[in-house]
């Protein structure tokens, strides 16, 4: 597996790495990921921040240990998304037996289902649960195409602690699916994921950015921010969340709550207006 992952990185042209960004040890790792990813926003968006983390960096050993960790672990996600673009399971193993990507070890089925979109298409997922070496406990969601009985992944992530059942919606005349995450690790910030659904095409599923509307809400509302988690409404579009203002502790915030909403805007979902429902707390 890692000898196809490795190939996939020497293939791709060098134009995949992202506008921009400096060369780092990791750039041909990134592009070899990027050949299968179904989810190219959250790559691009990690690997962005990997780049701003290196150029922090002064001391030679942390910035050596942090490229041999970003190439690692994108090395791995080629892997994964390169069985992503293979692998396939019959309808009636859906409920009881993992579509086994190699993402988590002791792969199990927590939950899985189908949703209705578009003239009737179903598109069907499985929530899975098992550990990696790099982040413990973690969770997967894998989104897939009836093909006469036999599921074909389109989409997939294991980029969350828990996720939950995908919802359907629709907004000015195109159809998205939504699947509610919780990232990795001891906060509780989102990794809600979302797509635009066009089923019959090549790529039914595109990845829409779901998480730099927080920049919107914050140009919306000058020194306040929604920390952590922010469960979305998806049918209605809308949110009410709590705000923190700066030096505020991570449980409790003093901003009050604003009701938020959205809409999506190209391949990025936008915060179209947000106001506070009540007061900040003195």
């Amino acid at each position: 597996m890692r000898l196809l992952a490795i190939a996939v990185i020497a293939l791709v042209p060098t134009f995949a790495v992202a506008q921009g960004a400096a060369h780092t040890p990791a750039d041909a790792a990134y592009r070899g990921a990027l050949a299968n990813s179904p989810t190219p926003l959250s790559l691009a968006r990690d690997q962005a921040d990997y780049v701003q983390d290196r150029a922090e960096t002064s001391q030679t050993e942390f910035r050596d240990a942090l490229d041999e960790a970003r190439q690692e672990r994108l090395i791995r996600t080629a892997e994964v998304d390169l069985m992503g673009r293979t692998a396939a399971a019959m309808l009636e193993s859906l409920p009881a037996e993992c579509l086994d990507l190699e993402a988590v070890d002791d792969c199990g089925v927590v939950q899985g289902g189908w949703i209705t979109g578009p003239g009737d298409a179903r598109l069907f997922w499985q929530i899975q649960g098992g550990s990696t070496e790099m982040d413990g406990l973690t969770a997967g969601i894998v989104l897939m195409q009836d093909k006469g009985g036999r599921l074909d992944p389109v989409a997939w992530a294991f980029q969350a602690s828990s996720y939950e059942a995908p919802v359907v919606f629709d907004s000015d005349g195109a159809w998205y699916v939504a699947v509610p995450g919780r990232t990795l690790g001891t906060g509780r910030g989102d990794a809600d994921l979302i797509f635009r659904w066009a089923p019959g095409t090549e790529r039914p599923l595109t990845q829409i950015d779901s998480w730099s509307w927080r920049d919107d809400l914050a140009a919306k509302l000058p020194g306040l921010n929604a920390f952590g988690r922010v469960r979305i409404d998806y049918a209605e579009m809308i949110a009410l969340t709590e705000m923190f203002r700066e030096g505020d502790a991570g449980c409790c915030g003093t901003g009050g709550h604003a009701l938020i909403d959205f809409t999506i805007e190209g391949d990025r979902m936008t915060v179209s207006d947000a106001r506070l429902r009540d007061g900040p707390r003195r």
